[in-house]
């Protein structure tokens, strides 16, 4: 239904904005930051600029209603149905043309060109009875559950070695600025993030890369505290840059936790920039830890100046790594079992626990090769080995790994030109490899985000602008019957700019840049 103001509607906004003067939001202002400060240039200095005069009207007189019930467990619930409307009740509110009615974008405080006038009411209630219904069998406490909203810095009611396994998703470094956007409820609550101890990478707070790192650390610390001895902790990650992924890793190694196992996730379901965004990380990494068993920890107490403590920690460290990866029905290779993972591993244990190393990286790969059992590059225990042995029958094969050891720029560039031979990939995809390869880094060598790699080896053309010549030339003689889309071009170590030998071909989506390319052949 469309239809023009008419004298009623801005009777009824003159209405509004004269209740407004007797009954209205408290004036918050913004708080300082990059999120909440890119508003203030389309006029949103204060909170309830966030809603339009009608709608800033309704949910004044809904907090009104709410602080005069007198039952404090029912106010805080009807609080609750509130603020988790807020979002659906103000101007970020957008019109969806794919759906009825619309809403929000998650992740930013975004004010869209067209919004969506919202009923306030109707959202309202609909949450308070979703929330009711919720409410209508309570849990037992005898169950045991305990929810608290703290920082994970400081557990005091947790015991030691009491949990059984940890999950977390921390704060991406980076990705969102978490304080400033939970601003807009915190506003309503009077109850404000401390933002001296958040856990993020921001210029604003002035939090670098080593800041975020001190800051999860002690959240790690306290994971180790509360869990037990030989159990797990599984940390979901997602990032682009090598130095804060490098800084999680290094958080819990000097923790004390082991790490085992890095994987991705494709968590299927993406955000509205994942799939907009030809760079965004469209997969999460999940990296696998333990804390060392209360048997390893003793024996290494006796152990850590002799060969056997060597032993003894790799012998314990295999048998929880993973036996077998699989990519649908061929296996992969697994990473943490090549020999010089196991070093790493191996030193970073001594070198914590603040032991000197009793065997040379040389003494270490003939001991290990005499004392495990070696298949395809990797080492297993003997029991580990007939497993392997097995699914490999029962599997289609392995996968076609890169062999090479990433541990410097060199090789890492290397390894970048053999993926992109085998299987033409999007930095979204090449991105979670990329990063698991960075667990053998050297520690001398400074790391590298992927995009500096590809900028700097590879030749990118994103459809706009002409054609660089290299890949006119190219295409010219080797793709004249192919519709390419966007393409990127590694020349190898050729000076000439007008070389025509490429070693890899990378295409990316396509995307409306693709009809440039088509005319130019």
């Amino acid at each position: 239904y469309e239809k023009l103001v008419d004298s009623d509607d801005l009777a009824a906004i003159k209405e509004a904005e004269k209740l407004l003067e007797t009954t209205s939001l408290p004036p918050v202002p913004m708080m300082l930051g990059k999120e909440t400060q890119r508003n203030t240039g389309i006029g949103i200095t204060h909170i309830h600029h966030f809603f339009t005069t009608r709608e800033h009207l309704f949910v004044a007189l809904l907090i009104n209603k709410i602080k005069v019930v007198k039952d404090s467990g029912i106010r805080v619930m009807l609080m609750f149905a509130l603020t988790s409307s807020l979002p659906y009740t103000s101007r970020m509110r957008r019109f969806r043309a794919d759906r009825k009615g619309g809403g929000p974008l998650s992740g930013t405080l975004y004010v869209s060109s067209l919004i969506t006038p919202p009923h306030v009411l109707r959202t309202f209630e609909r949450n308070a009875k979703t929330i009711g219904e919720s409410l209508v069998n309570p849990v037992s406490k005898l169950r045991g559950q305990v929810v608290s909203t703290q920082s994970a810095n400081c557990l005091p009611n947790i015991p030691e070695n009491s949990v059984d396994y940890i999950f977390t998703d921390p704060p991406f470094g980076h990705n969102f600025d978490y304080s400033e956007l939970n601003f807009f409820w915190e506003a309503f609550l009077s109850v404000f993030t401390s933002q001296t101890s958040e856990a993020i990478v921001s210029t604003s707070q002035k939090k670098g890369v080593e800041e975020y790192r001190h800051l999860m650390e002690a959240c790690l610390q306290e994971y180790y505290r509360v869990l037990k001895p030989g159990h797990w902790i599984t940390v979901e990650f997602s990032n682009t840059k090598a130095a804060v992924w490098n800084a999680i890793q290094t958080a819990l190694e000097r923790c004390g936790f082991v790490v085992a196992n890095v994987a991705s996730l494709d968590k299927k379901q993406h955000s509205f920039k994942a799939v907009m965004t030809p760079t965004a990380v469209k997969q999460d990494l999940i990296i696998t830890a333990y804390k060392p068993n209360g048997g390893l920890e003793e024996r290494f107490e006796q152990e850590a100046e002799t060969e056997e403590g060597v032993w003894d920690f790799v012998r314990t460290h295999l048998k929880y790594l993973p036996v077998t990866k699989h990519q649908g029905a061929l296996l992969q290779f697994v990473p943490e079992r090549d020999s010089r993972i196991l070093f790493d591993q191996m030193v970073a244990y001594y070198v914590r626990k603040g032991y000197p190393v009793p065997i040379s990286s040389q003494e270490f790969q003939i001991g290990l090769t005499q004392r495990f059992i070696e298949r395809d590059g990797m080492y297993f225990l003997p029991d580990q080995v007939a497993e392997y042995d097995r699914k490999k029958m029962t599997s289609g094969g392995m996968t076609e790994t890169v062999e090479m050891f990433v541990k410097d720029e060199a090789s890492m560039t290397q390894w970048l030109r053999q993926l992109l031979k085998q299987k033409q990939q999007t930095f979204a995809d090449i991105n979670p490899q990329f990063m698991q390869q960075l667990g053998g880094w050297d520690k001398n060598e400074a790391q590298l985000d992927l995009r500096e790699l590809l900028n700097q080896n590879f030749l990118c053309y994103d459809g706009k602008g002409p054609v660089p010549e290299q890949i006119h030339a190219y295409l010219s003689s080797n793709w004249k019957d192919k519709c390419v889309f966007d393409l990127v071009i590694d020349f190898g170590t050729s000076q000439s700019p007008k070389s025509t030998r490429p070693l890899t071909t990378y295409l990316c989506p396509s995307r409306p840049g693709h009809q440039a390319l088509r005319n130019n052949f």
